[in-house]
C-alpha cells in the first residue's frame, strides 16, 4: 500500500506542475525557479527523507508514509506562488490529491498530512512532531555540500576576470557561515550528520580550490614580466 501511494504521489507531484505550468503560461528567468527543477528538489528531499527515517530511532510504522508523502509534496503549491507557498501546497494536497486517493487515507491522517506540509517554511519553530522536523531538516539539506557550489556560482558574473576568487570567497564566509547556522536548526542526529560530511567535503573543496588558484596567479604574474 505505502509504495502505491508513494508512486501515486510522484506521477501527481509531475502531471500536476507540469499542466499547470502550461496552463499559467509560466516563463521562467532560470532554470532553478521553473516547475521542472521544483518537481526535482522535491524528489531529492524525499531521497534525504528516507535516508533519515532509515537512521533515526523511534519513528512510527504509520508515521513513515505521511513524512515520504509530504516530502514528494512539500513544494507542490511552487508552480502556483513563490510567496506562502507552502500553504498553497497544502491546499492542493487537500482539496485534489487526497479526494482522488480517498480510498489510501482510512490508515493514514490526513490532516496531519496537510499540516506537516503547510508548516514546512517554518524551518525555526520546531516542536516534538517528528513528521514535520524530518522533513524541515530533508528540505534543508538539499541545496547544501556540492549543490551549494552551484548555488553560489550562478550568483556570480561569469564575465568577470575574478570570477573564480570571487566564488572562492563566497564559498569560505557566507557558504561556511550558512552551514554552521542550518546546523543549529537541524533536529535529528542523522540530519546534523549528514550535514557535517557535507561541510567537511566542502572544506576540502575549498582548500584545493584556494590553492590551485594561488599557482595559477603566480603562473600569471610570472608570464606578466617575461
Amino acid at each position: 500500500m505505502q509504495d502505491d501511494i508513494l508512486n501515486i504521489a510522484r506521477e501527481f507531484l509531475i502531471t500536476y506542475m507540469d499542466d499547470k505550468a502550461k496552463e499559467l503560461n509560466n516563463q521562467y528567468e532560470n532554470w532553478w525557479s521553473s516547475h521542472k527543477y521544483t518537481i526535482q528538489h522535491s524528489l531529492r528531499v524525499g531521497n534525504y527523507a528516507d535516508k533519515i527515517i532509515k537512521l533515526e530511532k523511534g519513528i512510527k510504522q504509520e508515521d513513515i508514509v505521511l513524512i515520504r508523502l509530504a516530502a514528494i509534496l512539500h513544494d507542490i503549491g511552487k508552480v502556483e506562488t513563490e510567496i506562502e507557498h507552502s500553504i498553497c501546497s497544502a491546499e492542493i494536497v487537500k482539496k485534489i490529491f487526497i479526494p482522488k486517493n480517498r480510498h489510501y487515507f482510512s490508515k493514514i491522517d490526513d490532516e496531519k498530512l496537510i499540516d506537516i506540509i503547510k508548516k514546512h517554511s517554518d524551518k525555526k519553530n520546531r516542536d516534538n512532531d517528528i513528521c514535520s522536523n524530518i522533513l524541515k531538516d530533508a528540505d534543508i539539506l538539499d541545496e547544501t555540500g556540492v549543490m551549494s557550489i552551484f548555488i553560489n556560482e550562478r550568483k556570480l558574473n561569469q564575465n568577470s576576470p575574478f570570477y573564480y576568487n570571487e566564488l572562492l570567497e563566497r564559498l569560505k564566509t557566507s557558504e561556511m557561515s550558512f552551514l554552521d547556522k542550518t546546523s543549529e536548526i537541524l533536529y535529528t542526529k542523522t540530519a546534523k550528520e549528514i550535514l557535517n560530511e557535507k561541510k567537511s567535503f566542502l572544506e576540502k573543496f575549498v582548500l584545493q580550490f584556494e590553492e590551485e588558484l594561488v599557482m595559477s596567479s603566480e603562473n600569471t604574474i610570472l608570464k606578466t614580466f617575461d
